[in-house]
């Protein structure tokens, strides 16, 4: 649904570009590609992750997941099914689950921190209800069992960022640097892509944690979904962000 003043960027690669053209967040992209049988060949000989998804629409839908079993042989894995190929019968497979009619992206694979053997990724949703952006949400989103991404509702759950850091490091003191570096990047973010598209109220940014420690931005949403708040016990969050969203959509 659209608003008045409400601007949205649907194309998942054109906030990519901006973002990798910023000095300031460009180390926290992972490299990202126009989708088609060279790019795939390229990336996945440097990769042994590598998801491809569609430059339009949320929600997990029409994400591939490529994992690099041998030098020849690749996992291809899409919601439930899983298929294993050589190499010269890659881009067919992908090709063959791909959404008909949608431009693709391939992106380096993270291999993020899990939780009970499940990845998780972090959702900070920042708005801008009176001029300046604030950071009204973090969450950590859980895959349900069985998923490849943290998108998908149905079996899904969600911790605070503080318990989701603690399984990665016992340090307090580590836990809130990273803390501190997630707020610092959505910031930098939401200032960077100011810049290239005026009128942006909210962004929802995806972010991976990997097992060294690193952030890494998966894409950010200028119309993101705010349910998976209403997980966490503390329920003044979500009612802060839905107050702040009814102001900026009557605005």
């Amino acid at each position: 649904m659209r608003y008045r003043n409400y601007r949205q960027v649907a194309s998942k690669m054109s906030k990519t570009k901006v973002l990798e053209d910023n000095a300031m967040v460009q180390t926290y992209i992972p490299e990202t590609q126009w989708l088609n049988a060279g790019s795939l060949k390229n990336m996945s000989d440097r990769y042994p992750l590598l998801f491809v998804k569609p430059d339009k629409g949320g929600g997990g839908v029409g994400v591939i997941r490529i994992r690099r079993i041998s030098l020849t042989l690749f996992e291809v894995r899409y919601r439930r099914l899983q298929q294993r190929v050589e190499r010269d019968g890659l881009y067919e497979q992908v090709w063959k689950w791909m959404l008909k009619g949608r431009k693709y992206l391939v992106q380096r694979g993270i291999e993020s921190v899990s939780y009970q053997g499940r990845p998780f990724d972090y959702r900070i949703l920042l708005q801008r209800p009176a001029g300046k952006w604030q950071i009204s949400g973090m969450i950590a989103k859980v895959a349900a069992p069985g998923e490849i991404v943290t998108n998908s509702r149905k079996g899904r759950s969600a911790l605070s960022v503080e318990k989701s850091l603690s399984y990665f490091t016992p340090s307090p003191a580590y836990q809130k640097l990273l803390c501190e570096e997630l707020r610092d990047l959505s910031f930098n973010v939401a200032s960077v892509l100011e810049k290239r598209y005026a009128g942006l109220k909210e962004l929802g940014i995806d972010l991976g944690l990997d097992q060294e420690g690193r952030f890494w931005i998966y894409e950010v949403n200028t119309s993101p979904q705010f349910h998976i708040f209403s997980h966490l016990s503390n329920k003044g969050t979500y009612h802060l962000i839905m107050k702040n969203h009814r102001k900026i959509i009557s605005s």
